[in-house]
């Protein structure tokens, strides 16, 4: 978008592939939503005219009397832009997937009980129009509250996947939602030159001692050094409506709370080009972007980075050589089932990764 004054001084760098993954589908389906759990998104915001959708806000009660489409801080904004801001409208920046529905549900300033509550609020949308995917941009050390690790593992066993920041803590500390594994995919930042972004490595912030959180828990790595965020409003949480300025920049953002986003907006952009022929699952998309993820150095799977860089062009491609058959648990190594069109699919495969029946995805082999 050629308007976009920058406040900062973004450096470009390693990315998802956005830009070579909108030749092939942009993110047009609003019918794909994203619950953005944060401090609000601006309802008035140039990039998401006639597409935000106001959820429940679960945050104190001053922080609510707006409504979850009022942002007290700016950092809902800026996580919902970098999933969807509009593109090519001469406004701010560009979104992952350009015209999915994000969904604001504002819990912050809360805590893990605000979030839960938010978190069940989402699982909890009307059937005909599902939030498909969670993105939750920040976390808390505490995982003993029974209702806050309940809201997750139901939310995952109803199908939506949920993604949340590792945490910038800068240790391998544990930092919850992310740190909950099985229900919730961890991402991890990365600094433009692809190692694990460290604040201290950076001109603007060198005495800071933030960080990409690190540990056996992260699933991914996505840019985080800084981007051009969607904030453009200087918000005050403390100010009322009618009380703050358009600022003649857009703001830098960066960290753990936009490599999340990242994924989960490759993550709409998935949905929204599996929709032309058929509806991924949470599984298939998280698997599908850990086949085609960059391994980072050190080779392999890493605390650092988990499987690597996300790369939603790669995932793209990938759909349109497979297809999703539906697999019925069997012993033994080999499952077979007769495709469309004389195709049969094999997974030559432990049972292991096969845990259950369901519909996965295989690519189509003649005999």
């Amino acid at each position: 978008n050629h308007a976009t004054v920058p406040c900062g001084n973004p450096v470009a760098g390693v990315d998802v592939g956005a830009e070579a993954a909108w030749d092939i589908d942009v993110g047009a389906r609003p019918a794909v939503r994203v619950g953005v759990f944060d401090t609000g998104v601006a309802r008035d915001h140039p990039e998401f005219t006639a597409r935000l959708e106001a959820g429940t806000c679960t945050a104190e009660p001053r922080f609510c009397q707006y409504g979850s489409d009022y942002d007290d801080d700016g950092h809902g904004t800026a996580v919902a832009g970098i999933i969807a801001a509009r593109g090519n409208n001469v406004h701010g920046t560009t979104g992952v997937a350009w015209d999915v529905t994000p969904v604001s549900f504002k819990h912050w300033w809360g805590s893990d009980v605000t979030l839960a509550a938010a978190i069940d609020s989402a699982s909890h949308y009307p059937a005909d129009r599902p939030i498909w995917i969670y993105n939750v941009s920040f976390g808390y050390s505490d995982s003993s509250n029974a209702a806050f690790r309940g809201a997750f593992n139901n939310a995952f066993l109803q199908g939506h996947l949920v993604v949340a920041s590792s945490g910038n803590e800068n240790s391998n500390v544990p930092v919850f939602p992310a740190a909950f594994k099985l229900p919730v995919v961890s991402v991890g930042a990365l600094l433009p030159d692809g190692t694990r972004w460290e604040d201290a490595k950076t001109l603007e912030w060198p005495t800071s001692s933030d960080g990409s959180s690190y540990g056996p828990t992260v699933d991914f790595a996505a840019p985080g050094g800084r981007y051009i965020a969607t904030t453009r409003v200087l918000y005050s949480p403390y100010l009322l409506p009618g009380y703050y300025g358009l600022s003649d920049c857009y703001d830098g953002f960066g960290g753990t709370s936009a490599a999340a986003p990242a994924f989960a907006g490759a993550a709409a952009l998935m949905l929204s080009y599996s929709l032309v022929r058929d509806t991924l699952a949470a599984e298939d998309i998280e698997h599908i972007l850990s086949m085609t993820a960059r391994d980072m150095a050190p080779p392999g799977r890493d605390d650092s980075t988990g499987a690597g860089l996300v790369r939603v062009e790669e995932a793209l491609r990938w759909l349109d050589d497979f297809r999703r058959v539906e697999h019925q648990q069997v012993g033994g190594l080999s499952v077979v089932e007769r495709g469309p069109e004389g195709y049969r699919q094999f997974w030559d495969v432990p049972t292991s990764f096969l845990p259950r029946s369901g519909a996965y995805w295989s690519k189509p082999y003649k005999l």
